[in-house]
């Protein structure tokens, strides 16, 4: 993806640490760091890494960003967990506003290797690096909630309607907003197409350290 259309700014992890849910997935994350799953998918990324980097063996240690400038390509390489953040039906906040459904992650934030054989190494990990990751995409027709000059809302049967049954949604009232009208990935994509501006947008939020330890073996 262009470089132009990957904000890292926009979302940082100290609003995110403002919403219940997003304190409830991190907790659910942090728990998993330790499963033997976890460990596997870990230890997996890391093999596939100083394979395709030697020289990191040389090193006493390194961490996601000497491997790659770019956090896109870091968290291709290195995430090994997450946790999905969702919201409930009705339940308007900035949140939901901002990102609607996303995703955390986790990926080491400094490895450090160690002889274990001659076909084998441990790689410590100290810390690990959580931060949020979410894809503004506008496939399909996906319904994008009911707006006008009065407010947003949500309607359950539209959403219904759009993004499970196939046909459009007819305008709703609102008792503070006034007439709405459905918008969908469609409505984005003409007025995309007729002004030359906007495009699909991936986001990442800043780093959040997590102090932890996890050993794991990396095949060489």
């Amino acid at each position: 993806m262009p470089s132009e259309y990957i904000d890292t700014q926009a979302i940082t992890w100290a609003w995110l640490e403002r919403f219940d849910q997003v304190n409830k997935a991190t907790r659910n994350l942090i728990a998993k760091l330790q499963t033997p799953l976890a460990k596997k998918e870990l230890s997996d990324n890391l093999t596939e890494c100083i394979r395709s980097n030697s020289q990191w063996l040389k090193k006493q240690y390194f961490s996601p960003s000497d491997v790659y400038p770019r956090l896109a390509e870091q968290h291709c390489a290195f995430q090994f967990q997450l946790e999905t953040v969702g919201y409930s039906i009705g339940r308007l906040d900035d949140l939901y506003g901002s990102l609607g459904n996303f995703t955390l992650y986790a990926m080491p934030a400094r490895i450090q290797l160690g002889p274990l054989s001659s076909r084998s190494c441990m790689a410590r990990v100290d810390g690990v690096l959580l931060y949020a990751r979410d894809t503004f995409d506008f496939v399909g027709d996906q319904y994008l909630g009911h707006w006008g000059y009065g407010g947003i809302g949500i309607n359950p049967v539209a959403a219904a309607m759009v993004n499970y049954i196939g046909v459009g949604a007819p305008p709703a009232w609102h008792p503070d907003a006034g007439w709405l009208k459905p918008a969908t990935n469609q409505d984005f994509k003409y007025h995309r197409h007729i002004t030359g501006y906007g495009g699909d947008l991936l986001i990442f939020s800043d780093l959040k350290l997590h102090p932890t330890r996890i050993e794991v073996e990396v095949v060489l």
